[in-house]
């Protein structure tokens, strides 16, 4: 960096045997250069005197910057002036060299200034997420903490964002498509962060801390979110945030950012807001977490939790085959959502005591079906990863099925695809419930990207196609990349459960394929159990209308089918 050309081409004259070197006329020239380079640059030859920003001027610029500030700079000075050496070793600079140049020592200098930056590599490959040139998460809370330990005086805010369902981008688009989308995110955050700290939170959330209110112009304009999303090579993408403001520096960095990480979790998949702040309402999440715990015994002992149906249809006759069973809980005070709450028992225990009484609940049905003289259909039920682990799980589930003189295959349990990976470790269950007669689905196929070593490994007897691949129907990869998983079930001989079907072009695409049974709000959203039986007891009467049958309910057949 220099302002005059004949000291920049003497420099290169005498470098660029060895070196690839970028120029610059001024400091802002070469913050610019910077910016765009900063992960190649080895080191900086710095001129004080410059029009437009100096070079004290440019060394304050990159001084807040950790990562900027990490690269060596090497002052070039016309005359020896100790209060300048001064003053610029106060803003980091690492070394002089004093016009004329003299070529050898130039070398010499230079040469040992960046092998000064190569034997701290083992550090940055600690400190440096490789993948994306920001922080690893360890990095980011210890600079965090110290950038807020050295300014005591002024506020900051914490922001991390995330994209919505990023497993799908790798699932429809490719590993090498959603690499580029985790790193066009990086430089998006590190481009709006630069007077701060960015880091990679994990997977594809990336976190920065910088002085209140520098994030707004970010997070609150549109457009800028527009031309990220427009800068990616992939279709539909969500980018979420959340924000803690004027961190609380009271309590500990690591809390502070799980503030930020609450409020972004508190929109995960609701696609009407972009931003959440921590706030009232996210503390409130966390209250209320509390009471449900403390109520959980209660309601158990007043069965508030209730069971609804989500009707499986077959698509090529409408008619009504199965459901799965899902979990509500009824208070005096109102319905209150299983996304409220099932997170909460999942990560506190209380899960396995609920899937079981959910499971014992259907059977319970079952039997009273069956003592009314209809025949009964499968009605799948979700276990959790927890309730997997437990102990006598599959004894304590067959001895409840046969309390209600109910075949084990009627009751088909439901294993998410999170949970298949493990398949390893869950095998045995697996085999157990298989053995004891129980069928197992494999829920949300195609969400993960180890599906198909679960088919492999585990005893399935179905595989439910996950929304976020019926929600690709339309999309050229998204077709092809379903039609080949619903030719390769058919080949492994599964059968086929498409969710969350929503409208005539995802049921053609659907049927046109093979898929065996439809669950979504395209035929009928989750139902409590008397308009359930009211809407089986209308497919019947419609069935025998059509046909002018007289004979009783008697869908076992369809339903053993899957």
């Amino acid at each position: 960096m220099d302002d005059n050309e004949i000291n920049r081409e003497i420099l290169k004259e005498l470098l660029r045997d060895d070196y690839d070197i970028k120029e610059a006329a001024d400091g802002n020239e070469a913050y610019e250069i910077l910016k765009r380079k900063y992960r190649k640059l080895t080191s900086i030859l710095l001129d004080l005197v410059m029009p437009n920003c100096d070079g004290f001027q440019f060394l304050a610029k990159i001084k807040d910057n950790p990562i900027f500030f990490s690269i060596p700079v090497i002052v070039l000075t016309g005359s020896f002036d100790k209060n300048q050496e001064e003053r610029c070793l106060e803003l980091g600079a690492v070394d002089f060299l004093i016009k004329p140049y003299n070529p050898a020592i130039m070398k010499a200098r230079l040469h040992n200034v960046i092998r000064m930056r190569e034997m701290t590599a083992s550090l940055d490959v600690i400190e440096i997420d490789e993948q994306t040139g920001l922080y690893t998460k360890q990095a980011f809370l210890h600079h965090a903490k110290i950038l807020l330990e050295s300014n005591p005086h002024d506020s900051y805010d914490v922001v991390i964002s995330d994209i919505e369902n990023f497993k799908l981008v790798n699932s429809i688009y490719g590993e090498e498509k959603g690499n580029e989308v985790i790193k066009r995110l990086a430089d998006f955050t590190y481009e709006y962060c630069q007077n701060g700290i960015s880091g990679r939170y994990g997977g594809d959330q990336m976190i920065s801390i910088y002085k209140s209110p520098a994030h707004k112009a970010m997070i609150e304009s549109k457009s800028v979110i527009q031309a990220f999303k427009n800068s990616v090579p992939v279709h539909g993408l969500v980018i979420k945030f959340g924000v803690y403001e004027h961190v609380d520096r009271k309590i500990p960095i690591a809390q502070i950012c799980d503030r930020a990480l609450m409020a972004l979790k508190s929109i995960k998949h609701n696609y009407s807001r972009m931003v959440a702040k921590y706030n009232g309402p996210v503390s409130q999440h966390q209250l209320m977490a509390q009471t449900f715990e403390t109520k959980f015994s209660e309601a158990i002992r007043n069965k508030e939790f209730v069971v609804w149906f989500q009707p499986k249809y077959d698509p090529y006759t409408e008619k009504v085959v199965g459901a799965e069973a899902l979990v509500r809980w009824k208070t005096s005070d109102g319905m209150i959502s299983p996304g409220d709450f099932l997170d909460v028992f999942e990560s506190d225990g209380l899960i396995e005591q609920l899937d079981e009484y959910v499971f014992r609940l259907v059977c319970e049905h079952q039997k009273k079906w069956k003592e009314r003289g209809r025949e009964i259909m499968p009605i799948s039920v979700n276990l959790s990863r927890r309730s997997l682990y437990a102990s006598d799980v599959v004894a304590r589930y067959k001895q409840i099925a046969a309390d209600c003189d109910i075949e084990p295959e009627y009751v088909p349990i439901e294993i998410t695809e999170s949970t298949a990976i493990a398949s390893v470790r869950i095998k045995p269950i697996a085999d157990a419930f298989y053995e004891a007669g129980f069928h197992l689905h494999m829920d949300d196929f195609g969400s993960g990207r180890s599906s198909l070593n679960g088919l492999n490994v585990l005893h399935f007897d179905v595989v439910k196609l996950d929304k976020g691949l019926i929600d690709c129907i339309g999309d050229k990869n998204g077709d092809m990349i379903l039609t080949y998983t619903m030719a390769l079930g058919k080949e492994l001989g599964l059968h086929l459960v498409a969710e969350g079907v929503e409208n005539e072009k995802q049921l053609s695409f659907l049927k046109e394929n093979g898929c065996d049974v439809i669950q979504g709000y395209y035929f009928s959203k989750p139902l409590p159990v008397e308009a359930f039986e009211q809407k089986v007891k209308d497919n019947l009467e419609t069935e025998r209308h059509c046909c002018g049958s007289k004979k009783k309910y008697a869908l076992v057949p369809v339903a053993q089918d899957i």
